[in-house]
């Protein structure tokens, strides 16, 4: 059996020191990873208030780079900025439909989400 390698590169942008890590150096380290086929990962630099925004670059850095991206545990941090996940998530459809390649996955832990159970 052939040895597969996967490229991505993994950037941790709401923690330190990745939270200092500029836009455009991400971009420079995306398109070097694109060059291998790789992915951009990313925990994105806020969920909070400025939630739309840290969407916003992670799309950007997919776009620019021309690489695939992933937003790792999409979440909203803070009552006061609960229902901008509607608009993120609306945000990351238009760029698929834009033909950016760009998924998001949930952290699994039940204190990070909210499920809707259906009346009967």
């Amino acid at each position: 059996m052939p040895i597969q390698w996967v490229c991505k590169v993994y950037i941790r942008l709401f923690y330190v020191p990745g939270s200092f890590t500029p836009t455009e150096e991400v971009v420079e380290l995306s398109r070097v990873v694109a060059n291998y086929g790789g992915i951009y990962i990313s925990h994105i630099r806020e969920e909070a208030a400025q939630l739309l925004d840290s969407v916003a670059e992670t799309i950007q850095i997919g776009e620019q780079a021309n690489i695939p991206v992933q937003v790792t545990h999409h979440k909203v941090i803070g009552v006061e900025n609960w229902g901008s996940s509607v608009e993120s998530l609306r945000m990351i459809d238009e760029a698929r439909a834009r033909g950016i390649d760009v998924t998001v996955d949930q952290l699994y832990r039940p204190e990070t989400w909210v499920t809707k159970r259906s009346e009967t």
